[in-house]
């Protein structure tokens, strides 16, 4: 990547951070114009929940479990995989609506706090242990038909 920026003439608009601490995430987040992740494989990547957190504009490709986070429009914008044009117009978007950016990235915040955070996963845990404990209890014999020596 360096090889191919400095190629381009294009190192003033590209800086590599290295390594990046998690007391160092929230300023950095907050600091992008967005978070492009041009994945062509993915699971649900920590950087897209951590970015929506906090209020980073979001720009993806289609794969994997991104668009069970992503929303195209909603909180944040979405492409294929592999599809170049696509992403930089997405960028672009951004990068010239501004106000875009702030409405997918306040969507986007209030969704993962709503599906992804500790409450939510802690009510989702709490649900399923309720669910599979009426299960037990409902294939339980009924009393009256048990008998006792």
């Amino acid at each position: 990547m360096r090889q191919k920026i400095s190629e381009l003439d294009l190192q003033k608009q590209f800086h590599f951070l290295g390594e990046v601490n998690a007391m160092q995430l929230r300023t950095l987040y907050r600091s992008l114009d967005a978070l492009v992740c041009s994945s062509i494989s993915e699971g649900l990547p920590n950087n897209l929940l951590e970015a929506s957190a906090m209020e980073t504009p979001i720009i993806a490709t289609r794969v994997g479990g991104v668009p069970e986070l992503i929303h195209n429009g909603y909180n944040g914008l979405l492409c294929e995989a592999g599809d170049i044009t696509s992403l930089a117009d997405n960028v672009l978007k951004i990068i010239n609506k501004p106000k875009l950016g702030h409405e997918l990235s306040t969507h986007a915040r209030k969704f993962v706090i709503k599906h992804y955070s500790v409450t939510a996963h802690a009510t989702k845990m709490t649900q399923l242990y309720v669910d599979v404990l009426n299960q037990s209890v409902a294939s339980l014999p009924n009393k009256s038909a048990m008998t006792t020596k």
